[in-house]
Parts: C-alpha cells; structure tokens; sequence
C-alpha cells in the first residue's frame, strides 16, 4: 500500500519453498540492496512458482530498486520466475554469475508489460530483462547497459528458447567473448517476433543487431542499432553468426547501422555479405516514421505498440515509464 525499504539482503522464499501466492504492488516501490554472491536465486523474490493449474505465483503492478548480487540466477525483482510476472518495473544494478538479467535472473513462465533498467553484470546468459527465457516475455524492454564476462549476453534477454513478441531493448550490449546480440544472445530453438533493438553491440564472435547466434527463428523485426562490432564475418545486423538464413523471416534494419563504423555498402566478406544476415535495408527516414512500423512491419498501434515522437521509434502502450527511462537509447 505504499512505497517501503526492504531490510538488508531481504529475500521472498527460497527454491526449495517458492513463492505461489499473488502479490500486487498497487503501483508502489520496494527499494532492495540484496548482496548473496554464493547464492542461487537471488532477488527481492527468490523463486516465483506455479504449481500445478489451480496454484500459480504471480506479481503484478510493482516498481523494485536498488542493487542485488547473487550467483546464478540473479534478478533484482526474482532469481526465476515459473509464475506471472505483469506490470512490472525493475531499475537498478544486478551482478551474478550465470542467469543474470535486469527484472529476473531465469523466466519459465510467462512475462508481460514489463521493462527494466540500469545495469547487468554476469558471467554468461546475461540480459537486460531476463537472463534466460524458456517461458513467453511480451510486450516488455531493457534500456540496461548489459556487460557479460562469457558467452550469451542480449540487450533484452541473454539465451532464449522460449517465445519473445512485441518487444525492444534499447541501452548497450557488451560481450567479452561470444554470441552478443542487441535484443537476444543465443536464439537456441526459440522464437523472437514483432519486435526491435536500437541498442548498441559490441561482441568479439557472432554480434547481431537482433541475435548474436541464431538456431532458432526470427520473423518481422527491426535492427534499429548505432553499430555493431565483432569479428568481420560473425557479425551482422540482424544476426551474428552467418548459418540458419532459412529462419530469419520478414526482418530489416536501418541504413544507418554500421557493422565495425562501415555501412552495409562497404561489407563484402564472404557469407556475411548474403540478405539474411543483414535483413532488408530501411532508410533511416522511414525508420522514423510510425508508417514503416504500421504498414510495412504490421504492427498492432492500436493495443500494443504507440509513437514515441521524442525518440521517433515506438514504445509500448501498456508499460509505464519505458518511454522515459533512465537510460536512453
């Protein structure tokens, strides 16, 4: 019923007794300084459960700030949620080992209106929102400056084998080593749709505007990137890694978006230079007009997705303070 400050290294349940109860924030604040570095599942929420058909954890309509560190599966709202996850906004610092993202460490269920920001640290599947998603993530953002010391680390999501729709990262994205990607890391067998990134990529093997490896399928989305750096062939704007074409359907990236401070017109190495990799161009003047994302990409403007005249790029219509976060694209 109003905004609190949870006592230190405060945390909801545990993996072994998760949370199943609902809890509604009403729109309210927890400010969290949780710091467990040899812990599993740490966040103001340990583990979000559903159990079963007729017990199911869920949090909704809640804001959590402040700094949490953990191993793996770290999150400043969860360390996993199984549950429901809607309406809610996380800003502040997460560092962890693997599993690491801005809202919640791992995601097997299901995440909606959703964003987060500040920054993410981990040592691989480290993602601006979530750091691993076997679950469905909609109509949700990262504006996280998202740093990973290993392999997987994307501007929304680190590894995906789930399904992301309807969705944007916008801060930066930094890989020490492998698979870095402005929306998504590893695809591995999972879908991503309906959705963009207009963060900045900076990677060593397989750095993509959307994905850094993809062997999964990403279908009707936008490489709104500044630039993308990464090893000469395994880098791309839409994808890293220069395989599975066959599963990049419908996507396109903007003309001003350079691979390695170079336009597309200058790439000409090998594989890298082939469509699918680099998705179809769209002049950065169409890029800035709802028009391309209504018409061309068919995006929902009525339900989903409304025009961000500030940052000439959409925002969601159902997320709260995404449009006007504290790190900027």
């Amino acid at each position: 019923m109003n905004d609190i400050t949870a006592p230190e290294n405060f945390v909801i349940g545990s993996f072994a007794e998760p949370f199943v109860g609902y809890f509604d924030g009403g729109g309210n604040t927890i400010a969290v300084e949780i710091s467990l570095p040899d812990q599993w599942h740490v966040g103001l929420f340990a583990y979000i459960s559903s159990i079963g058909r007729r017990s199911s954890g869920g949090v909704q309509h809640l804001t959590v700030t402040g700094s949490v560190e953990g191993d793996q599966f770290t999150g400043l709202l969860a360390g996993n949620n199984s549950g429901t996850v809607l309406g809610v906004r996380a800003i502040g610092v997460v560092n962890g080992g693997s599993s690491v993202g801005g809202l919640t460490g791992g995601n097997d269920g299901a995440i909606q209106d959703s964003f987060a920001d500040g920054t993410v640290t981990g040592g691989g599947s480290v993602g601006g929102l979530v750091g691993y998603n076997g679950g469905r993530i909609t109509a949700s953002a990262a504006y996280s400056a998202v740093t990973s010391r290993g392999s997987g680390v994307g501007g929304l999501v680190g590894s995906n084998s789930g399904n992301i729709s309807d969705s944007f990262a916008g801060g930066f994205v930094a890989g020490h080593w492998s698979w870095a990607g402005g929306l998504v890391g590893l695809n591995n067998r999972g879908t991503v749709q309906n959705s963009y990134s207009a963060s900045a990529v900076q990677g060593r093997f397989d750095a993509g505007g959307i994905v850094g490896v993809n062997r999964g399928r990403v279908s009707s989305s936008v490489a709104a990137n500044s630039n993308i750096d990464g090893l000469r062939i395994s880098t791309g704007r839409i994808q890293g890694d220069a395989e599975e074409r066959a599963n990049l359907r419908g996507n396109f990236a903007s003309s001003a978006t350079l691979i390695n401070d170079r336009p597309i017109s200058e790439i000409s190495w090998g594989a890298a230079s082939r469509g699918g990799q680099h998705g179809q161009t769209v002049t950065e003047e169409d890029l800035a007009t709802e028009a391309f994302w209504r018409d061309t990409m068919s995006w929902d403007f009525v339900n989903v997705w409304m025009w961000d005249s500030t940052r000439n790029l959409p925002a969601l219509r159902n997320v709260s303070g995404a449009q006007n976060s504290v790190i900027q694209s």
